[in-house]
């Protein structure tokens, strides 16, 4: 164990947020031996609005706690927030600041709730303006390539279809296909079904 604590210099724990009771009490373990001062590092990376993985009893609550602390495990932190979007449009960006504090929860880390967090856009380039559309799934495929046809229309260089599970696109690849347009979906038809 002191020969494995005095080869582990730096830990770099990614997507913390997702961390589990058992996976926190290991980062302690490989940590424990540390000082302040001595050279270890330990970086851990998270977004607490983007954990999924309860199911697999990981606690969201473990990134609050070590954030409120200062401190994860016995090791002590410096807790950045990152505040900007490098992906989204200000468009995009100030339509989701807008409604998402009125639909996510307030933050309450003892039942593992995150607070909606605004970010400041950095692309300020026109983009259109999002809009949010209820279609019965049995029209979901013709409506999906009707709002290609219209960004198509409108001069869109590339377009990004967004699904919550692969098998949404069941339906929506073939009517895509059907339609005449080009696509890419990596890793999610099979050749077979080409």
């Amino acid at each position: 164990l002191l020969a494995a604590d005095l080869a582990l210099a730096h830990v770099l724990v990614d997507e913390f947020q997702d961390t589990s009771a058992s996976q926190l009490e290991l980062i302690g373990r490989l940590t424990s031996g540390w000082s302040e001062g001595d050279g270890r590092t330990l970086f851990a990376v998270g977004d607490p609005m983007q954990s999924i993985y309860r199911f697999r009893e990981a606690e969201v609550r473990n990134f609050l706690d070590a954030k409120a602390a200062g401190r994860i495990n016995r090791v002590a932190v410096e807790c950045l927030t990152l505040t900007r979007n490098f992906r989204s449009r200000r468009a995009v960006i100030d339509w989701i600041n807008a409604v998402f504090p009125h639909v996510l929860p307030a933050a309450d880390a003892a039942r593992g709730e995150v607070a909606y967090a605004p970010v400041l856009p950095t692309h300020d380039a026109p983009a259109p303006d999002p809009t949010v559309e209820l279609v019965a799934a049995r029209d979901e495929p013709a409506h999906v390539v009707a709002r290609v046809h219209e960004a198509l229309a409108e001069g869109a260089a590339s377009i990004a279809i967004l699904v919550r599970a692969r098998s949404h696109l069941a339906d929506v690849l073939p009517a895509l296909r059907a339609a005449g347009i080009a696509y890419v979906a990596v890793d999610l038809e099979s050749l077979a079904e080409r």
